[in-house]
C-alpha cells in the first residue's frame, strides 16, 4: 500500500502575490489551476517535487497566526542539498532567513523563513549522519527499495 503526502494547502489573501513567489523566488513549477464559473483563477497548484503539490487558495483573511503552542501545522520544511547556496541564490530574490543554519541535535542542518504572509518555511540539509536518514534508509530496506 502506498501511503505518501500527495499535497499541502495554504489559504492566501493574494494568490498572485503569493504564485509568483512560490514560482519565481523558490522556483516551484506551476502544474495547473483552479477556475470558477466565470475563469476567474481562485486556486493554484505548484509542483514541489514528482508527486508532492502545494495548493495555494486565495480568499483568505485575517492573520497567520505565529504562536508556536497552537494546535495544527506550524510550518513546512524541504530537504535541499546545498543549504548555504539555496540561501544565497534565495537572498538575491529577497528571502531572509531567521537564522543562520545551525546543526541540530538530529545531525541535520536546517534554517527558517516566513513567505510573504508569514508561513513558517524550513530548510533541511543531511549533517551526513542524521537520524532522518537511519530512518529514511531503514523504511527503504523494510519495503525493498
Amino acid at each position: 500500500m502506498r501511503l505518501a503526502i500527495s499535497h499541502y494547502e495554504y489559504r492566501v489573501r493574494d494568490l498572485e502575490l503569493m504564485t509568483r513567489f512560490y514560482c519565481d523566488v523558490i522556483g516551484l513549477r506551476e502544474a495547473y489551476n483552479y477556475t470558477d464559473d466565470q475563469g476567474k483563477v481562485r486556486g493554484v497548484c505548484l509542483q514541489v517535487s514528482d508527486s508532492t503539490m502545494l495548493e495555494l487558495w486565495g480568499g483568505a483573511t485575517g492573520e497567520q497566526p505565529t504562536d508556536r503552542s497552537r494546535i495544527g501545522i506550524t510550518r513546512i520544511g524541504w530537504w535541499v542539498d546545498d543549504i548555504n547556496a539555496v540561501l544565497a541564490e534565495w537572498g538575491t530574490k529577497g528571502v531572509v532567513a531567521d537564522r543562520p543554519p545551525t546543526i541540530g541535535a538530529d545531525n541535520v542542518w536546517h534554517t527558517g523563513f516566513r513567505d510573504p504572509e508569514g508561513n513558517s518555511i524550513e530548510l533541511w540539509q543531511s549533517g551526513g549522519d542524521s537520524k532522518q536518514e537511519h530512518a529514511i534508509a531503514a523504511w527503504r530496506a523494510e519495503r525493498g527499495g
